[in-house]
């Protein structure tokens, strides 16, 4: 008989920049970012919330932030909305990439940056 380890979900938190945190609510998969300045940059697994990448289903970007980091989001494909403050100036290359279950997003008009690929697999 083969045992396999259990993963058990629950709410989790952490860093995301130098004065942002993160905070996933399993029960509804929510993903909040909050806190002052930018976002990290990130490659496609090195996200904190990367294991939670299936089960977010809401994304919160909140006050304060001024940019969505590269690949931050990217294959989060449980995503289905997004909200995005009026701080955000910048949206990273690949941020919500392959977020095939994306169905709504605001883009407030204070982005006035919007890299390559931000969207890229989106249906």
């Amino acid at each position: 008989m083969m045992l396999l380890p259990m993963v058990a979900m629950a709410d989790d938190s952490g860093v995301c920049g130098d004065n942002l945190t993160w905070t996933f609510v399993e029960s509804t998969g929510t993903l909040t970012i909050r806190g002052t300045g930018a976002m990290n940059d990130y490659k496609y697994d090195e996200r904190p919330w990367f294991y939670y990448r299936n089960d977010i289903v809401k994304l919160i970007i909140e006050e304060g932030v001024t940019s969505i980091g590269n690949h931050a989001f990217d294959g989060c494909n449980g995503l289905t909305s997004i909200t995005i403050s009026n701080s955000v100036t910048s949206i990273g290359e690949w941020a919500f990439s392959a977020c095939s279950g994306l169905t709504s997003i605001t883009i407030p008009n204070s982005v006035t940056s919007i890299c390559d690929d931000t969207f890229y697999g989106c249906i």
